[in-house]
């Protein structure tokens, strides 16, 4: 039937299709089991160890074809040495080493541990000293340089900065000079005086203002034998003169507040003689009749540059000090009394009192400074108090009298009158 369906040409039902692919698949799957199907074991070989089963394992075979001994390292394992006693032992072919040679002792690991943290600081400090001393080195020459370069923008850079606060108080020594005694019955040391008792009258000129708060923050230039003082009469005025030269902006009227500050605090009566072209010196003469008349010389005001004075300099770094001014008077002696003043000096440090008068606040600083100054004329010393104006440095935060100055410059006010000086 089939035969016939094919060669008739008629195209196959789908049963016949079916039948097809079932005798492929069947001819498929015969092959496959074909080629899976193992082949029957070998005999096994002279010297190859078998099964009753006539089979050779595997083993057998690498056995025999390395020619070795079955490995039986693991019946014959060795137990760890446990050496109690602290020396090097072997465990399977290795050196033992105890733990006392492999670790160090406490004390060891401690003394390491402080030796690294002793070393890392000092190292760490030794690079930083010399980080800071070189940027220190760097700044200081920088200054200088601008300084020579720019001289007032390096004075006026340290003054605002002192005036603002940032390094400090501006402190500056002023030292006294020139005062003393000068004992001479005859007056004036050259042996020269002005005639007794100009300008003297028979009463004291005027008086100081009463002292609210008194204190003992005081001292004085000089002591006499009836008065621990030496001072000026207060039955004559006291003559002073100015010499402009190299006066800062501002400078007359700071010698005019001073010489007021100072009179309302003593009493003394100043009288100003106008201007002067003579220069201050330490050996200045107190009686100078060709220059001011047949009186005593009178206490001289002067702008000093640092040519004039070595102790006056100027552009210094900020934080250092210089000298802003000298003040002090020469004192005579008379009927064998108690010395008195005559004349004095006031010079002043124009570089550096100039520079402070164009910073804020300059001027009343400048003012205490002539103040301070005028103070030391008339007798008043140096006092370890810094609340005082008299304090041997000044600083931006005082610029008048304290108790204690004001307490002294009433008791010099309060000395004898001298006629017959």
């Amino acid at each position: 039937m089939d035969e016939q369906l094919l060669a008739s040409g008629a195209p196959p039902t789908g049963r016949e299709l079916r039948w097809q692919d079932e005798a492929a698949r069947a001819l498929l799957e015969a092959q496959v089991r074909a080629k899976e199907r193992p082949e029957p074991p070998a005999a096994p070989g002279p010297g190859l160890r078998s099964s009753p089963s006539e089979r050779v394992p595997q083993w057998a075979s690498d056995e025999t074809a390395a020619q070795v001994g079955p490995d039986t390292s693991w019946r014959a394992h060795e137990r760890p040495i446990h050496n109690w006693e602290g020396t090097p032992g072997v465990v399977n072919n290795q050196t033992y080493v105890p733990p006392s040679t492999r670790y160090p002792s406490p004390g060891k690991r401690l003394f390491r541990a402080l030796k690294r943290f002793v070393g890392n600081f000092f190292g760490g400090l030794w690079r930083f000293t010399k980080l800071l001393t070189l940027t220190a080195l760097f700044i200081a020459v920088a200054w200088v340089a601008l300084g020579y370069l720019a001289p007032g923008i390096t004075s006026e850079a340290g003054r605002l900065l002192g005036a603002s606060g940032i390094t400090g108080n501006l402190t500056s020594p002023v030292a006294p000079v020139y005062a003393g005694i000068k004992p001479s019955d005859a007056g004036s040391t050259d042996g020269q005086t002005p005639p007794p008792g100009v300008d003297e009258t028979d009463h004291r000129l005027g008086t100081p203002v009463p002292v609210t708060t008194k204190s003992n923050s005081y001292a004085f230039m000089s002591a006499g034998t009836d008065q621990p003082y030496v001072s000026y009469d207060p039955c004559r005025p006291i003559h002073y003169v100015v010499r402009p030269t190299n006066a800062p902006a501002g400078g007359d009227q700071a010698i005019a507040d001073a010489v007021a500050a100072v009179s309302r605090a003593t009493g003394f009566v100043f009288i100003n003689d106008g201007l002067t072209n003579e220069a201050p010196s330490a050996d200045r003469p107190d009686f100078q009749p060709e220059r001011y008349g047949n009186r005593w010389a009178p206490v001289l005001f002067a702008w000093e540059s640092q040519p004039e004075q070595s102790k006056f300099t100027e552009n210094l770094l900020p934080g250092t000090e210089t000298t802003l001014g000298l003040g002090g008077s020469t004192a005579v002696t008379v009927d064998d009394k108690d010395p008195t003043y005559v004349t004095g000096q006031v010079r002043l440090n124009a570089a550096e009192l100039g520079t402070m008068a164009r910073a804020p606040g300059g001027f009343g600083t400048i003012t205490a400074v002539v103040k301070h100054e005028l103070a030391h004329v008339v007798g008043l010393d140096h006092v370890p108090d810094p609340t005082q104006l008299m304090a041997a440095t000044i600083t931006d935060q005082v610029h008048d009298f304290g108790a204690g100055d004001l307490t002294g410059l009433a008791m010099l006010g309060t000395g004898e009158c001298k006629p017959s000086l």
